[in-house]
């Protein structure tokens, strides 16, 4: 991130509204901190709850694609990637046949906002980093309004600084 905002050395590809990028990079950089403090406090059964909830995520993914790509012979191949992929996490994850029949059943991993209400030993630690990190980088990661002018006074003040 330095050296896409950074002034020297100077590169005609860098351009100062690479600015804008930076708090959506860091607000993934926030989140996955977040994820790593959360499973730290419970590691094994935690760890499991991520992998099922991965394994939802690549089947809810697989079905989107079947939907709207299972009559195009350039998809085959990779159809039988993830369904080879989905029956190794399914037996490795012990993934129930009902969960397989519904991965509804399986909870998705939840975002630093849901997490910092779980009753766990970092749960302090965890609404700090929502309260003073994670929230504002939010903001402005979605372009809410608030995040969006935060965004535009930052992108704006990098470029008057070149001037």
């Amino acid at each position: 991130m330095r050296l896409l905002v950074a002034d020297t050395p100077e590169d005609a590809k860098r351009d100062p509204k690479f600015v804008l990028v930076v708090p959506t990079v860091s607000r993934q950089l926030v989140d996955i901190l977040c994820t790593i403090v959360y499973m730290l406090d419970e590691l094994v059964p935690r760890a499991k709850a991520y992998q099922r909830a991965g394994y939802r995520e690549l089947r809810d993914m697989q079905h989107l694609y079947k939907t709207n790509f299972s009559g195009d012979i350039a998809w085959k191949d990779y159809f039988k990637v993830i369904e080879n992929e989905l029956t190794k996490m399914a037996e490795n994850m012990k993934i129930t046949d009902e969960e397989i029949k519904d991965p509804a059943l399986i909870p998705f991993w939840k975002h630093p906002y849901e997490l910092k209400n779980e009753q766990t030993k970092s749960r302090d630690f965890l609404r700090y980093l929502d309260k003073w990190l994670y929230w504002d980088l939010s903001a402005q990661s979605h372009l809410s309004f608030a995040g969006l002018l935060k965004a535009w006074q930052i992108g704006r003040a990098s470029c008057r600084e070149r001037v």
